[in-house]
C-alpha cells in the first residue's frame, strides 16, 4: 500500500566549525543520515515522499548539496526541538498527504512527538537499517582533485568520523606526519567541523612537514568519492555515542567502502559479513593508538597495487553484503507498524 511519507531531518548548518556547535548544532543529524534518507526516497518509489528540514536557509542548502531533495522547512529557534514543533505541524498540514513521519535523528523524533503526531504516527529512528548509499555526490573525482589541487598519483586520505565530533582532527594529523617523515607523500583530507581543527591547524604549521593538510568548505560526504583512502582515528577521550551515532559512524564507513574507498578502522563498525575476507587485517584497528592505525595507513598509502586490491574487495564486500538486506523491505516493514498521521481530520494521499 502507498503512503505518504514526510521525512524530518536536522542537518548541521554550514557555519559549524572546529566542534564547537553550541546551540545550533547541538544533536544535530549527521550528514551520513541525509544520505541515506536520500536512499530510502529513491529505494520506495511507490510511496508519496516529502522532506522538511529543522533549521533555516543554511541547513536547507546544506542537506541539497548532499542530494537531498527538501521540500520545506521548519525553522527551530535556537536549535531547541521543542521550539520548532509548531512550524513543523503548520509545514506537515500544508504539504497534505501525510500517513507517517519518519524522523533521523532522536532531536527530529522529538519535534515530531511535540508537533501533536503522537507516538503511533512517528516511526523509529531507523539506526537498525544498513540504507547502503553508494552514489557520490557533487563534482566527480578528476574535477574535486583539480579543485583541491592534488594530483592523481598524491594518495589523498578522509579523516572518516560521522559525527564530526566523533573525529580528531588533532590526532589525524598527528597520524598523516608520520607518513610524511617515512616519505609517503600524501594528502590529508579534513572536515572543518571534525573536533580540534585549530589545535590541528597550529601542529600542522609548527612541525613543518610537507603534506597538504586539506580544509575544504565542503562536507567530506561530497568530496569521499575522490579519496584513496580513508581512516577512523578514535577520540582521545571518546564521547559515548548514542545508538543512532554509532549506526551513523558505520554507515559512514560502509558508504566509503561501496565508493571504493577502504577506511583503516573499518573492521570495528562493520558486521563481519560485510569486511572484505582478503583485506589481510589492513582494515583492522589493532588498537586505539595512532602509531599503528599509521602503520596499517601507511602500507597501504606506499602501495598502490595492493591500495586497489583492498579497494576492489571492500567495494565487492559492502555490495554483496546491501543486496542481501534490501532497503526497500527493512522500511515496508518499518512503516507497516505506524499508525495514520492525523491533525484533527485525516489526510488524503497526494502527489509530491
Amino acid at each position: 500500500m502507498a503512503r505518504g511519507v514526510l521525512h524530518v531531518i536536522d542537518p548541521t548548518p554550514t557555519g559549524v566549525a572546529d566542534g564547537r556547535v553550541g546551540l545550533l548544532g547541538r544533536g544535530a543529524a549527521a550528514d551520513i543520515a541525509i544520505l541515506a534518507c536520500a536512499e530510502a526516497i529513491r529505494s520506495t518509489p511507490e510511496d508519496a515522499h516529502a522532506v522538511v528540514v529543522l533549521g533555516g536557509g543554511d541547513a536547507v542548502h546544506h542537506a541539497r548539496a548532499l542530494g537531498l531533495p527538501v521540500h520545506a522547512h521548519a525553522p527551530a529557534p535556537f536549535g531547541h526541538a521543542g521550539l520548532g514543533a509548531r512550524a513543523l505541524r503548520r509545514v506537515a498540514r500544508a504539504l497534505g498527504g501525510t500517513d507517517l513521519l519518519q524522523p533521523w535523528s532522536e532531536r527530529a523524533r522529538t519535534a515530531c512527538r511535540l508537533a501533536g503526531a503522537g507516538e503511533g504516527a512517528v516511526a523509529p529512528v531507523p539506526s537498525a537499517l544498513w540504507p547502503g548509499p553508494r552514489r557520490p555526490v557533487g563534482p566527480d573525482r578528476h574535477s574535486v582533485r583539480a579543485q583541491l589541487g592534488v594530483p592523481d598519483h598524491i594518495p589523498m586520505v578522509a579523516l572518516l568520523a560521522d559525527p564530526c565530533r566523533h573525529a580528531d582532527a588533532r590526532r589525524f594529523v598527528y597520524m598523516v606526519g608520520l607518513l610524511d617523515v617515512a616519505g609517503i607523500p600524501v594528502a590529508g583530507l579534513i572536515d572543518r567541523r571534525a573536533a580540534h581543527v585549530s589545535r590541528a591547524r597550529r601542529f600542522h604549521a609548527d612541525a613543518g612537514v610537507r603534506w597538504r593538510m586539506l580544509l575544504p568548505a565542503e562536507p567530506t560526504a561530497r568530496l569521499l568519492h575522490a579519496c584513496d583512502l580513508a581512516v577512523i582515528v578514535p577520540p582521545t577521550v571518546r564521547a559515548e555515542l548514542t545508538a543512532h551515532e554509532h549506526a551513523w559512524v558505520a554507515w559512514s564507513v560502509l558508504r566509503a567502502h561501496l565508493l571504493g574507498v577502504p577506511v583503516v578502522g573499518a573492521d570495528a563498525w562493520l558486521p563481519e559479513s560485510a569486511r572484505p575476507t582478503d583485506a589481510a587485517g589492513l582494515l583492522h584497528a589493532r588498537s586505539e593508538s595512532v602509531t599503528d592505525i599509521g602503520r596499517q595507513l601507511a602500507r597501504l598509502a606506499a602501495d598502490a597495487v595492493l591500495r586497489r586490491a583492498v579497494a576492489d574487495g571492500a567495494r565487492a564486500a559492502a555490495s554483496a553484503f546491501v543486496e542481501r538486506q534490501p532497503l526497500a523491505d527493512s522500511l515496508r516493514a518499518l512503516w507497516s507498524t505506524v499508525e495514520p498521521f492525523e491533525t484533527g481530520a485525516a489526510l488524503a494521499l497526494g502527489p509530491r
